[in-house]
C-alpha cells in the first residue's frame, strides 16, 4: 500500500523508485485490505463502501477533465503501489532491526520478513544480522528499547536492566 511505502521511505539511506499514480489511473485503483477488517463483516462493508465511494469520486473528477495529479488527491493510503528499493548492507540491517520488531506495523513487518527470506536464500551468512533490534547484540545480550507495554517480552526492557543494575549496585 501507499501507507507502507510512506513508512519505507523514512529509511533515508536507500534508493527508491515508485509507480506513479498520475500515469496509472486507467484502472481506477486497487487497494490493500487489512486482515482485521476482512475478519469483521460490518467493518468490511464499511471499508468496501468507502473504497467504492473514493473510486467513483476519482473517476468523476477525471471525467470532468481534472488532471490526474489533482484527481488522485482523493485516493487513500490503502492504494496498492509498486516500489523498487536499493539499500547497502548497513541500511538493510537497520531496516530489519526496526521493521522485524513486533512493534512495527503488520504490513511493513511482512515486507521485511519477505525481504529477509529472499536475501537469506541467496546469502545465508547474512541471517544473523537481519534481526529485530532486540536481537542485534545476540540472544544473550539482547534487550528491548520499547516500553514494557509495547515489548513482545523476548528480552528485558532497558528500564528493567537499568533498575537491576541500580538495585544490585
Amino acid at each position: 500500500s501507499r501507507a507502507l511505502s510512506h513508512q519505507l521511505v523514512r529509511h533515508r539511506l536507500a534508493s527508491y523508485a515508485q509507480r506513479s499514480q498520475r500515469y496509472c489511473s486507467e484502472n481506477g485503483f486497487d487497494y490493500v485490505k487489512p486482515r482485521t477488517i476482512k475478519a469483521d463483516s460490518p467493518a468490511e462493508v464499511i471499508y468496501n463502501n468507502a473504497m467504492d465511494y473514493l473510486s467513483n469520486t476519482y473517476k468523476l473528477l477525471q471525467e470532468l477533465d481534472i488532471p490526474n495529479e489533482d484527481a488522485r488527491m482523493v485516493l487513500p493510503n490503502a492504494c496498492e503501489t509498486i516500489i523498487e528499493v536499493k539499500m547497502n548492507l548497513r541500511a538493510l540491517m537497520n531496516f530489519m532491526n526496526e521493521r522485524l520488531c513486533t512493534c512495527a506495523q503488520w504490513e511493513i513487518r511482512e515486507l521485511a520478513l519477505a525481504m529477509k527470506k529472499a536475501i537469506v536464500e541467496k546469502y545465508p551468512e547474512l541471517e544473523p544480522y537481519l534481526v529485530p533490534k532486540c536481537e542485534k547484540y545476540g540472544k544473550e545480550f539482547g534487550f528491548c528499547n520499547e516500553s514494557k507495554s509495547r515489548s513482545c517480552g523476548r528480552h528485558p526492557v532497558l528500564k528493567e536492566i537499568f533498575n537491576r543494575g541500580v538495585t544490585n549496585g
